[in-house]
């Protein structure tokens, strides 16, 4: 029997593989009424006869088993699957419409079929099978073709009583058990699998001992998550939640690997994100539990987990890196790992890191205590440190406690017995989350949140303990996941209702619309449903979004690396996704400016297209005062230097471009006591700099010359660039590094603009030089340059400064010229055309070319009074001797 979503029909189904469907109001009419044969009327039962198949296979060895019809109904209630066996090793299912009409049929199917359930978002119908001894959940669409199956590690001798789909379509829950000699019921239990990129994955097998359970049921309401109800035969009500995890290691050493855990059935697949993307169910190195004899239910992993605070070992006499981990099977067994990494390399190339084997550090018997009878599923279990791991069960909270004896043996401790200050009743264990290396935060349903202290580091836990319990706070509501940020002397707790999408900060409620939360030490990140927004944990007050980022819709954080500063997102069809955002990578780049390692920061911002100003920036003083002992000495790479040098600007970076990951540096000034006397100043700072690098780099030429030529080039110097080139050539026994010089300045420069400052430093054999390394046509200079030869040196430098219109320096080389007519009318041209009267008198007053000056004056006196400027005029008309003009224009400037 099943009723449809709706409530209003029911369907019924017996032996005889008749359909009987009925209309709610059914159940209140005294007289039962047949209905037509075409058509079902409301309140009416209506019988639909199956067709009768005949079993052409090959009969397959099967047990004899009573496997009765099972009906489910799509999520609209508009249709409904029913499965029945046709004969012992065949089975069909069909679809109907709530008017009893058929419309899709599926063929003879390979194997017993016992259990069928209709996905809620309606695209697979999910039907077991057992072919060829194996158990196997296929999934077909509402056409009845099949197009995949789960592989189950179930055999002929277990059977699945049913299946059930999560309310949103991501679990199915796999309700068996074990089929014993005598066809007794014993041992009901539950597989849930979920898809993970594209492949079913065995997340959880909850194993009930006390004779099983009845009627589990997946709970509707959103709010409530993945909950599962059930009642037990032991008449005990249970309420089981399930949230989706990422288990990983914290990443925040150089030694953590950034691993990534994850389950599937009796595997455990390990990855490490640090230096290599490896989307699932890829994975670097397998864990596989060990089973038992054929037959027996088999070992799955039900939760694994990483070490909080890794270090010296008490307990095990020996180191626990960061990349640690412990992992609770099925049987309640917790086996603690640790993660063997060695170093490769391969083919004369880079090392490389490679997980190659998983080390056994200690395996524990399962859970028995008085106090814990009524369950056996472990939850909400945490590695601490080194010697002290903690678990929920049932409501109760249990530490690790290893006692010495003949043999070592493990047992555990009850935290809630040997506190001051007991937990209140009615109110469960959700979430439990390291507050430091000796003390833990415990989340109960209610919001409350607890303190646990007493793990001391390095000491054993005693059954003798006492555990320090206090209320913390109060969130207001239920939260999946904690996150603990200490910063200096202050910490601050963060909580996220996955179910809610809710982020709070202390209990405030500081983001809504939340998808995903990755605590990445010195930044706090989350996504929305398009966003990725940065939360500084440092040197801010408050809870302050300092950067965002567009995502694609559903992206949700996987995992983050600081130091190659990466964070990888899975997207919604299982793909992963990774970025190299500036606000993590600025932090990193900090920490190695700090530690002088310009190398390793160099590489970061280069990749990442960081301005490189920022190696000044960050600290002007600490650059200057180790700018030769530290800084050039690491970047050793030419091509590093000329990039440094281009990149520089009078600005201040860390004002501007990144003032989110400098906070207050727009308020506080910077710190340069001790390079102020050098007249260091931002405006100034690409003068000051290039002279800095000047200055410490080898006076030789040839060494690191194309940096030199850099700095001249970008402190506007082209002259002082071509004369360091010009050196090489002259000096050098060949002229390769000299042209190869030459080629690089004309890669920043113009080489018509080269070819003219060239021209304008008067030596012509260097023209040529730069003329020739830069491919000009020999018609453009040719003759110019020939004719040039042709005078005298001042004369020559007066063409050339006429030619490059740098008139005021022709009339300084033309005033030494001995005066002729024609050299006389080139110069008072001159001088007309463009007003260099001043400059013509200078010159010519030194020069003691008295003709030539009374001539200046003359043009400029008459220049000064068609202007207006009698006054003037009158004087310069004096000095020429013309005295009465002199009146004239002085009478003109009384008017």
């Amino acid at each position: 029997m099943q009723w449809n979503p709706d409530q209003d029909v029911v369907v019924f189904i017996d032996m005889l593989k008749e359909i009987t469907m009925m209309g709610k109001d059914m159940f209140n009419d005294e007289k039962k009424t047949k209905v037509h044969k075409k058509q079902a009327s409301k309140g009416s039962r209506k019988k639909i006869k199956t067709s009768k198949e005949k079993d052409d296979l090959s009969v397959k060895k099967h047990s004899k088993r009573r496997l009765p019809p099972c009906i489910s109904w799509q999520t609209d209630g508009q249709f409904f699957a029913v499965t029945y066996a046709v004969s012992v090793s065949q089975s069909v299912f069909k679809i109907y419409n709530r008017k009893g009409e058929l419309q899709h049929s599926s063929e003879c199917l390979e194997g017993p079929s016992s259990a069928l359930a209709w996905q809620p978002a309606g695209q697979w119908i999910a039907m077991s099978q057992l072919i060829e001894e194996k158990f196997v959940i296929a999934m077909f669409d509402k056409g009845g073709f099949r197009r995949q199956e789960i592989k189950t590690p179930l055999t002929s001798l277990h059977e699945i009583l049913s299946l059930h789909w999560s309310p949103d379509s991501e679990v199915l829950a796999v309700v068996w058990y074990t089929v014993y000699m005598r066809n007794e019921i014993r041992d009901v239990n539950i597989f849930l699998y979920v898809m993970d990129n594209s492949q079913w994955c065995l997340k959880q097998c909850l194993l009930w001992s006390s004779g099983g359970f009845f009627y589990p049921q997946w709970d509707k309401k959103k709010s409530a998550g993945k909950t599962l109800h059930l009642l037990t035969n032991t008449l005990c009500y249970e309420r089981i939640r399930f949230d989706f995890r990422v288990d990983r290691s914290l990443g925040h050493r150089e030694d953590d690997e950034a691993m990534i855990a994850v389950i599937d059935g009796t595997k455990l697949r390990l990855s490490s994100y640090r230096r290599s993307i490896i989307p699932p169910p890829m994975c670097n190195y397998t864990l596989t539990l060990p089973q038992g004899p054929q037959g027996e239910v088999p070992t799955c992993v039900n939760a694994v987990g990483f070490i909080r605070y890794p270090g010296k070992s008490v307990s095990l006499k020996e180191d626990v890196s960061a990349n640690a981990f412990f992992v609770v099977d099925s049987y309640n067994v917790i086996t603690f790992y640790d993660l063997k990494v060695t170093k490769q390399c391969k083919d004369s190339g880079p090392m490389r890191t490679v997980s190659s084997a998983v080390n056994t550090l200690l395996r524990l018997s399962p859970l028995r205590d008085p106090f814990c009878q009524t369950s056996d599923s472990l939850l909400n279990c945490l590695w601490i440190n080194p010697d002290n791991f903690v678990l929920s069960c049932n409501n109760y909270l249990v530490a690790l406690c290893s006692k010495e004896g003949p043999e070592d043996y493990q047992d555990y401790v009850s935290i809630e017995k040997n506190s001051k200050e007991p937990f209140v009743d009615n109110e469960t264990i959700g979430s439990v989350e390291a507050l430091g290396p000796d003390k833990v935060l415990i989340e109960l349903t209610s919001g409350r949140i607890m303190e646990v202290g007493n793990f001391i580091v390095g000491k054993r836990c005693t059954p003798y303990n006492k555990f320090s319990t206090k209320l913390y706070g109060t969130i207001p509501e239920f939260c999946e996941q904690l996150f603990v940020s200490k910063q200096q002397a202050t910490t601050h707790v963060y909580a996220f209702s996955e179910s809610h999408r809710n982020l709070y900060h202390n209990g405030s409620l500081v983001a809504s619309d939340v998808t995903s939360v990755f605590h990445a030490k010195t930044y706090l990140l989350f996504t929305t449903r398009t966003e990725l927004k940065f939360v500084p944990l440092q040197d801010r007050p408050g809870f302050t979004i300092i950067g965002e980022r567009p995502l694609e819709v559903g992206s949700r954080l996987f995992t983050v690396i600081p130091k190659p500063s990466r964070i990888v997102f899975q997207r919604l069809r299982g793909d992963l996704e990774a970025i190299n955002p500036h606000n993590l990578s600025l932090s990193f780049i900090a920490k190695r400016l700090e530690a002088l390692e310009y190398q390793e920061a160099f590489k970061i911002m280069r990749k990442e297209r960081i301005n490189l100003n920022l190696l000044v920036d960050d600290d002007p003083e600490r650059f200057l005062a180790h700018l030769r002992s530290h800084f050039l000495p690491q970047i050793t790479n030419v091509s590093w230097l000329n990039l440094f040098i281009t990149d520089l600007a009078n600005e201040d970076v860390c004002r501007t471009l990144y003032e989110s990951n400098y906070p207050g540096w727009q308020l506080a000034p910077v710190n340069l006591a001790s390079v102020s006397s050098g007249g260091y100043a931002v405006e100034g700072k690409i003068q000051f700099i290039c002279d800095r690098l000047l200055d410490v780099m080898d006076s030789n030429p040839t060494i690191l010359t194309q940096p030199k030529i850099t700095c001249h080039v970008k402190q506007g110097q082209l002259e002082k660039a071509l004369s360091l080139i010009w050196a090489l050539k002259r000096d050098q026994p060949t002229p390769e590094l000299a042209e190869q010089a030459l080629r690089y300045l004309l890669s920043l420069i113009e080489p018509n603009v080269l070819y003219d400052v060239a021209l304008g430093m008067y030596d012509l054999d260097l023209v040529r030089f730069v003329a020739d390394i830069s491919k000009k046509n020999s018609k453009e200079y040719l003759s110019f340059l020939n004719a040039l030869k042709r005078q005298n040196e001042h004369y020559r430098k007066f063409r050339i400064d006429c030619h490059l219109k740098r008139y005021n320096r022709a009339v300084a080389h033309i005033s030494h010229i001995k005066t002729t007519k024609e050299r006389s009318r080139e110069v008072m041209e001159l001088i007309f055309n463009h007003g260099l009267y001043t400059v013509g008198i200078e010159h010519f007053r030194t020069s003691g070319n008295e003709e030539n000056l009374r001539k200046i004056c003359e043009q400029y006196a008459g220049h000064l009074r068609t202007t207006g400027k009698h006054a003037e005029a009158s004087l310069m008309y004096e000095r020429t001797g013309d005295i009465q003009q002199a009146i004239s224009s002085a009478c003109h400037a009384l008017d």
